[in-house]
């Protein structure tokens, strides 16, 4: 992860804070992530460290490790929900805009666009890890885990991508 993305990461958890500030009351995880981000840009190997921690103690939820290997913390970056966004953006607009289309024409409700919109991402998502993203594992993962294919051990990663419908 370069400087300046690091920079804009930061950025995009500060408005994740203040959007937070906002619908929960329970904002450690973001503090955390921005934390680890922080440490990242001055101290590499800081991230790395605590992730070595954070796994020898059992202590990491399906959300740390897409964290961590969304935004590259302590391994390399394999994003797999940003990546996705930035590859989708003509086929996303293309299919709100038919899914649009039908709500206003009364054929489906809003939120059975908004839904079925939901169910693509996800399955976008999940195909996308499903096939492997760059980089590859290092040897010594590959070892542990008897796979070359990153972000996929359990499955329970894949398996947690999910969307919610709201408002």
């Amino acid at each position: 992860m370069e400087t300046g993305d690091l920079e804009e990461a930061v950025a995009a958890v500060d408005e994740a804070l203040d959007l937070a500030k906002r619908e929960v009351a329970d904002e450690g995880w973001a503090l955390c992530l921005k934390a680890m981000l922080e440490a990242k840009r001055e101290d590499p190997d800081a991230a790395r460290r605590a992730l070595q921690e954070a796994e020898q103690e059992g202590a990491l939820t399906v959300l740390d490790v897409a964290t961590i290997n969304e935004f590259g913390l302590g391994v390399p970056e394999r994003s797999f929900i940003r990546a996705w966004f930035d590859s989708s953006k003509v086929k996303n607009r293309n299919t709100m805009s038919a899914l649009a289309r039908l709500a206003v024409q009364g054929k489906i409700t809003r939120d059975q666009a908004l839904d079925q919109f939901g169910q693509r991402l996800v399955g976008d998502i999940q195909t996308r890890i499903a096939k492997g993203i760059d980089p590859p594992n290092a040897p010594a993962t590959i070892k542990r885990k008897g796979s070359s294919k990153p972000l996929i051990d359990t499955g329970q990663l894949r398996a947690s991508v999910t969307y919610r419908v709201q408002g």
